[in-house]
């Protein structure tokens, strides 16, 4: 049996030359109000940029599913070998390892990403996760999708 990374329980800066982007979603239940969040820091801890919106009405899980579909689609091709990706679902965590198959509803969102989180996904503690679940959580109640960018002068 092959045996799994520990998982990250606090907030940690990236290797050297490494960013890291943390995604969350948030949604209570079915058919409510749901929201995204995502922050990428550099390998100094430093946050670089992120967003935080509402995505419309999902339970917990879809919020998740969506989420890491959102964050990991938006991951840069030519950076890959560069990136960390985290989250603080172990539902997602089973889906994005393969330990257990996602629900057919969310087979889209994992079938397109599976091969690109080879690696460069791993799970992470709420914890560790902080930043990542309070803009999902404020993204409830959002018009949309917020970015920021804190590269801007």
């Amino acid at each position: 049996m092959e045996r799994r990374p520990a998982i990250v329980q606090e907030l940690e800066a990236p290797p050297s030359g490494m960013i890291k982007k943390n995604f969350d979603g948030s949604g209570m239940r079915n058919h409510s109000p749901a929201g995204i969040g995502r922050v990428c820091r550099d390998s100094y801890g430093s946050v670089l940029w992120g967003y935080s919106g509402s995505i419309g009405n999902y339970d917990a899980n879809e919020a998740e599913a969506r989420a890491a579909y959102m964050g990991i689609k938006r991951l840069d091709k030519d950076a890959l070998d560069k990136a960390i990706v985290e989250g603080d679902s172990r539902k997602v965590d089973k889906w994005l390892s393969g330990v257990s198959i996602p629900p057919w509803r969310f087979a889209p969102y994992f079938d397109e990403i599976y091969d690109i989180t080879l690696g460069l996904y791993r799970h992470v503690r709420r914890s560790a996760n902080s930043e990542a679940d309070r803009l999902a959580k404020d993204g409830v109640g959002k018009l949309g999708v917020e970015w920021f960018d804190f590269l801007s002068p």
